[in-house]
């Protein structure tokens, strides 16, 4: 239990210091009379003493000892009148002073008695102290500016019925600093004070008498959990408990002295000294997330005279990379080991990736001259198989065969396409069957790769008893790029290279063999990857 062992600076604070006797002939006006005391307004604070002959036996509540010494005060808590809302708000406060200013961030325990006068009629709980660095009321033609709805820190948490014994209502308080008064009395409106009413048509008033206030010092430093805080996920974090109270309580339940943090939140902490009262502190815990891992990616390989773009996460202070840059990105067109070191609040990240170089082989795939499937002696066709040169990783027949060789019986170009990483490889070859009249034919391909590997470099017209009469090629939006009865266009025009993509062709000729005139026209795709 809290024992008051420190000095009280509450100046007279039983009420036995006076100039003179307080006079209670003037019912009411004769808190003047008491050294270090007012009130708001003299009619709401009466002062009792033995001087007068008026402890134990008083004009407004019958029979009541002092709790200490010889005297004590009156205070007029709550008024009922029916038809005057004005007085009906009206309310007595005992003002006393500090014989010195509050220091900051110290505790005090703050206490002082009450008893229910005799003659009040019902009971209110709203009996509370306001602890203030300036007094606070102002006065205008003798009527209050009532101090309604303030914010006293010390509360009584009971209602107060005892008439014939003294209770006690006190609590701790942390300083602000330069704290010289204390006002005692009901802060609240009617309508939130908590009471047991008593209605009446005449006017009434509730009433208590106070006696033995005290603020005194406890030594003990304040609940103190810190500012709001930003933690690191992985960062181990307690709340510490100031020493010396009787009893503890954290928001979790938990009555010890830390608190370990491990979660964000509001964390608030409640140090209690028993037979004053309570301090609370709060804290607002926030945790940095956890980064996600740098994720640079697979192993992977890269074509040589390519690039790559290698980024690591977003939302870090700083990267390192193995090449000196210190972009979340960078670009890399060669193979090595390629690393990054990230760095933000709370951790630093690393990863790294390999990347490969690769090119198209060089390689040439070979199907063979131009074939027939025609036996010439029996004017026949016969099937006949095509077999590439070489063993390559994958066959795509422009028949839809994935086999490394395939058996034909007709006419036709036949293409075998292998790929790799870096691009394909291609030939075609050329099959004709037997014919049963003078052999006329026009073969029009629909690709061509310009890229230099002496494969399909030309977009030629492969004719014959077939006169070339006129051959044109046209982009796509109608621009023409070719003119030329040869029919073998390089992918050029004005020995500019032009992009890839489909472009249309319109072919004139004459039938040598029918003696006929006629015309095709058709896209074929520039491939230059």
């Amino acid at each position: 239990m809290y024992i008051i062992t420190a000095q009280n600076l509450v100046q007279n604070p039983s009420f036995e210091e006076f100039y003179k006797c307080p006079n209670i002939n003037i019912k009411g006006n004769n808190i003047t009379d008491l050294k270090y005391w007012k009130s708001n307004y003299n009619g709401d604070v009466a002062v009792f003493n033995t001087c007068s002959n008026t402890v134990p036996i008083t004009y407004i509540g019958g029979y009541q000892q002092s709790k200490t010494g010889n005297g004590y005060i009156a205070i007029g808590v709550r008024y009922y009148y029916m038809e005057d809302w004005l007085q009906s708000n009206r309310r007595g406060y005992a003002i006393g002073n500090f014989m010195t200013p509050l220091i900051k961030d110290s505790v005090y325990c703050v206490s002082y008695y009450v008893s229910r006068c005799d003659e009040t009629k019902g009971a209110i709980q709203n009996v509370d102290a306001l602890i203030s660095a300036d007094t606070l009321f102002n006065f205008y033609n003798n009527v209050t500016e009532y101090y309604i709805e303030s914010k006293p820190q010390i509360k009584s948490t009971q209602m107060l019925t005892d008439t014939a014994g003294w209770t006690l209502v006190s609590d701790l308080y942390k300083a602000k600093g330069g704290e010289r008064y204390i006002t005692i009395g009901n802060f609240m409106s009617p309508a939130n004070t908590i009471e047991i009413p008593y209605y009446i048509p005449e006017q009434t008033a509730v009433s208590y008498f106070l006696d033995d206030v005290s603020v005194t010092p406890t030594y003990l430093n304040a609940s103190a959990l810190g500012k709001d805080t930003l933690l690191c996920y992985n960062s181990p974090y307690t709340l510490h408990a100031p020493t010396g109270y009787d009893a503890y309580l954290w928001s979790n339940g938990s009555n010890a002295t830390t608190l370990p943090i491990t979660t964000a939140g509001t964390y608030w902490l409640k140090c209690s000294l028993t037979g004053c009262g309570s301090v609370y502190d709060t804290v607002t815990i926030t945790l940095r997330p956890k980064p996600l891992p740098l994720q640079l990616g697979a192993n992977t390989t890269l074509c040589q005279g390519k690039s790559l773009s290698l980024t690591a996460q977003a939302g870090y202070a700083t990267y390192a990379w193995s090449t000196s840059a210190t972009t979340p990105s960078i670009i890399v067109t060669d193979s090595g080991w390629y690393k990054v070191t990230a760095t933000e609040y709370c951790s630093v990240q690393k990863d790294s990736v390999h990347i490969a170089l690769d090119a198209l082989p060089n390689l040439h795939i070979n199907l063979g001259n131009d074939t027939t499937v025609c036996q010439a002696l029996t004017n026949t066709n016969l099937p006949i198989t095509l077999t590439p040169n070489l063993a390559l990783p994958n066959y795509n027949w422009n028949t839809g065969h994935t086999t490394p060789t395939i058996t034909i019986n007709q006419s036709g170009w036949y293409i075998l396409t292998t790929h790799y990483n870096c691009g394909y490889l291609s030939d075609t070859v050329r099959v004709n069957q037997c014919v049963d009249q003078p052999p006329y034919g026009l073969y029009i391909p629909n690709a061509f790769t310009p890229n230099k590997d002496k494969l399909n470099e030309a977009f030629t017209v492969v004719q014959y008893n077939i006169n070339i009469e006129d051959f044109k090629i046209y982009t796509r939006r109608g621009n023409l790029v070719y003119d030329d009865t040869a029919a073998s266009w390089n992918g050029t025009y004005k020995d500019n290279e032009c992009p890839t993509g489909e472009y249309i062709y319109k072919l004139l000729y004459y039938n040598t063999i029918t003696q006929t005139h006629a015309q095709r026209v058709g896209l074929v795709a520039l491939l230059r990857d």
